[in-house]
């Protein structure tokens, strides 16, 4: 059972050793080094290092088509032929899988599920590891549906075993890599490819940034929502949650514990 730990952890590892010192050139606001909230960020990646391999366990038994699993697993496996060329194939893998995540982190923001999705927003140092700062209930939302969206994208031929195992580890990378903070805006590229300062204003508590800019990698699909915001005059400077904390927990169990006294509360 270890041996399914140790890719979680070599790729958090890996995004440690390109992204802190990436940070450390061309950060946006005070480089933090190790704080409070930086050691609770570890806690969350060791949450993440569990959580994976878990779910991939439990995501294998509901009979949906997954590249590596025997041929006789699933009768709908194997769409031989039909995948598209790599170039094709691996960018709409992703845009597929980036506009379904973007519908479900919207769906996150609204009011019965903000509980669970304000542990994320609650760092007020974001970087590379923020990444990983969700809670539990979401993480398993967010592997199961990741798992599922490239397991069909899989079965209609859309993308071959390459293309979903290439996916996979893009969209681990880029999403560390959208919560670095680094001032990159991409200049021209910035409406192609989300960047760390377009992820910045999404944890930005700036009203006019609220509830704005929910794809991780394609911009284009918040200009097709609606919920496009990327200012050219200033940069997201402030981060965390409206109004600063508000007594917002601090510590790892009791940010667990926050939707469920949150919503027994009422508020």
């Amino acid at each position: 059972m270890i041996q399914h730990f140790i890719i979680p952890a070599l790729f958090i590892l890996a995004a440690f050793l390109l992204y802190y010192p990436l940070e450390r050139a061309t950060a946006i606001t005070r480089f933090r080094k190790t704080d409070a909230g930086y050691f609770l960020d570890m806690e969350y990646a060791l949450l993440a290092l569990l959580l994976g391999p878990l779910v991939w366990k439990i995501f294998i038994h509901t009979g949906l088509p997954w590249p590596g699993l025997k041929a006789d697993a699933s009768p709908h496996l194997h769409a031989a032929g039909k995948h598209l060329p790599a170039l094709l194939g691996f960018p709409l893998t992703l845009f597929v899988y980036d506009a379904v995540n973007a519908v479900r982190h919207r769906i996150f923001h609204m009011r019965r599920l903000w509980g669970f999705h304000s542990v994320h927003h609650s760092a007020e140092d974001v970087n590379w590891i923020s990444g990983f700062r969700f809670h539990p209930f979401e993480s398993v939302v967010t592997i199961m549906i990741r798992l599922t969206v490239l397991a069909l994208l899989y079965a209609t031929g859309i993308a071959s075993a390459g293309i979903v195992v290439a996916a996979v580890i893009f969209i681990y990378f880029y999403n560390s890599f959208i919560h670095t903070n680094c001032h990159w805006t991409f200049g021209p590229l910035q409406r192609l490819l989300a960047s760390p300062v377009y992820h910045r204003w999404h944890h930005s508590p700036d009203a006019a940034a609220m509830d704005k800019n929910f794809a991780g990698i394609f911009p284009v699909i918040d200009m097709a929502m609606g919920t496009y915001y990327m200012p050219q005059d200033r940069l997201p400077l402030i981060s965390g949650l409206t109004g600063g904390q508000n007594g917002y927990p601090e510590s790892f169990w009791r940010q667990c514990a926050y939707p469920f006294r949150r919503a027994k509360s009422g508020s």
